[in-house]
């Protein structure tokens, strides 16, 4: 996002849509009333005036060329991909590829790396589709750091999709059929789907900095939950 004098607002998407990770939240059973919030945004910027421009990138050569005075960077995070071998077969896939349709999964036997909220939503997602969804977490917990009332009803759908889950049980490799974990158990599989939560990349914020008043939030800053995103654009909003 970006700002020039008079307070003029100009979003820049790389996306064909807005919403980013809020998109992708609306996906899972249980979701969809997320997608009121990014009605919301679509309204509002319209109704201000903001101009949105999408599949455009903010790279540093297109900040360079539009010479904003204020950069608001909200690009979200990436995937984390750790150190596993075999974790990039090509029967291994993001969470990503999964809720946004890019690759569709019906009937197989998958096994879903990390039991955070995104690794569970994904994988009650996968089971609506009729696969055999297994969720391997190598902490002492799934959805850890999860409000009580809302993780006892995660754990009910899992419950209620047939999800199964290993918590204590790091995963050792990938191979072609089957994800090794543990002290040599092993779980056969027609897919791994990657959920380790994201990773942020500060790299065009050190360099837009130097150059523009900049901004880093959301995601972009350090991966959260969607009301800390809002908080810190809302703040940032504030005072710019």
């Amino acid at each position: 996002m970006m700002a020039k004098r008079g307070h003029k607002v100009y979003i820049w998407e790389k996306e064909d849509h807005i919403g980013g990770a809020l998109k992708l939240a609306t996906l899972p059973p249980g979701k969809e009333k997320l997608q009121w919030l990014l009605d919301y945004y679509s309204n509002m910027t319209k109704k201000l005036g903001i101009q949105i421009s999408l599949n455009k990138e903010a790279t540093e050569e297109n900040i360079d060329n539009f010479i904003p005075d204020t950069v608001i960077l909200a690009y979200g995070s990436r995937a984390f991909i750790p150190p596993i071998k075999g974790i990039n077969n090509k029967n291994s896939i993001t969470f990503e590829k999964i809720l946004n349709g890019t690759i569709k999964i019906t009937n197989k036997k998958v096994i879903v790396g990390g039991g955070g909220l995104v690794g569970c939503e994904t994988a009650l997602y996968l089971a609506s589709k009729g696969n055999d969804v297994t969720i391997l977490e190598m902490l002492s917990e799934i959805a850890g750091g999860m409000e009580k009332i809302s993780k006892n009803y995660l754990l009910k759908e899992l419950s209620e999709g047939n999800v199964k889950y290993f918590v204590n049980s790091p995963i050792k490799e990938i191979t072609e059929n089957f994800v090794i974990f543990g002290e040599g158990n092993s779980i056969e599989m027609d897919y791994f789907v990657v959920s380790f939560g994201g990773v942020s990349d500060h790299n065009l914020y050190e360099k837009t900095k130097t150059k523009y008043e900049t901004y880093l939030i959301g995601d972009a800053l350090k991966p959260n939950k969607i009301i800390d995103a809002v908080h810190t654009g809302f703040a940032i909003g504030k005072i710019v």
